[in-house]
């Protein structure tokens, strides 16, 4: 099958399908499913979709001004190896205060605006305390560049398709994503049988203070001690639910060549974004802390990038032009 000649109608179709695909394999196997899905798939999107931004100009109105969200990744990168007690406060808020800053250089040339944007979010949040409170760090320091974005963010460009096409064939996807999303959770069957492997367990360590934020936030039972994560019934649908989500969130993307042609770069950036990904995965799995780095990183990066468009794809939903 050649996705870049796909129609919009067979893309979503086969969107649906892998929706599908992903739920089955996140109810089987959820953590075995994430490490595959995270340290193969996830460093490729990122690299690939960063890419893709960079040819789009970031979608921001004056090209230049992605220094601005440079300069954020770059202080997230600093405080992630050098952890000053100083900037807590400041970090705490980053994400949030760059969500305003992203819309903001998407729908102005005035570098002024864009300044008192970032500057307004900064005194909302440090006005109201709101960096101390432990809803505020959950959300936009843990939820916001991992559920939130594999979720909402992805439910929100199906929703953006919808708006511009408003074909059947999209209906079907937005539908059945969200089936698939709530599906773990409302579901009368749970896999008893399912035993995660003492290497998924291993690999998996350093990520489970989200399923454990995730039932502390929505009261979702109490995962207080690890075997409660990898082995109660509430611990495992979560999991199956982040698996389902980082997955087809992948997945989606690289079915996209048809759509948004992300694919259609040189011989030599893809070259090089493969002996990236190679590297990354190598790192993973032989200097493990070193590789979850990286990765985090990446994925932060790729995430403040895309805000810019994520402001866009918000306004088409009520918007015929963007």
């Amino acid at each position: 099958m050649n996705l870049s000649t796909l129609s919009i109608d067979k893309t979503n179709y086969l969107n649906v399908f892998l929706m599908l695909f992903s739920l089955v394999l996140a109810y089987f196997y959820p953590f075995e499913l994430f490490l595959v899905s995270f340290v193969f798939f996830g460093p490729l999107h990122y690299l690939t979709e960063i890419s893709w931004l960079e040819k789009k100009d970031f979608f921001i109105r004056i090209r230049t001004n992605i220094f601005l969200l440079i300069s954020i990744v770059l202080v997230i990168c600093i405080y992630y190896f050098f952890p000053l007690p100083q900037l807590v406060p400041f970090i705490n808020s980053i994400l949030f205060c760059s969500l305003f800053l992203a819309a903001a250089m998407a729908f102005t040339n005035n570098i002024w605006y864009i300044l008192l944007s970032f500057a307004a979010a900064f005194a909302l949040v440090f006005g109201a305390n709101w960096h101390e409170q432990d809803w505020f760090l959950i959300v936009f320091t843990i939820f916001l560049p991992t559920i939130i974005h594999i979720t909402i963010f992805t439910g929100l460009f199906i929703l953006s398709g919808i708006r511009k096409n408003n074909n059947l064939s999209g209906w079907a996807s937005i539908i059945c994503f969200v089936f698939c999303t709530f599906f773990f959770f409302i579901s009368p069957f749970n896999n008893s049988t399912y035993q995660v492997t003492g290497t998924a367990q291993t690999l998996y360590f350093d990520f489970i203070v989200l399923n454990k934020k995730f039932a502390d936030f929505f009261h979702f039972g109490e995962l207080n001690r690890i075997e409660d994560i990898f082995e109660s019934q509430k611990g495992i649908i979560i999991m199956q639910f982040i698996a389902f989500s980082y997955t087809y969130h992948y997945l989606n993307w690289f079915t996209k060549t048809s759509v948004i042609k992300w694919h259609e770069i040189s011989q030599l950036r893809m070259w090089s974004i493969l002996v990236i990904h190679a590297a990354i995965m190598g790192l993973f799995f032989y200097y493990k802390e070193l590789g979850i780095s990286i990765l985090t990183l990446l994925s932060m990066a790729h995430l403040v990038f895309e805000f810019p468009l994520n402001a866009l794809s918000l306004k088409s939903l009520f918007t015929r032009n963007v």
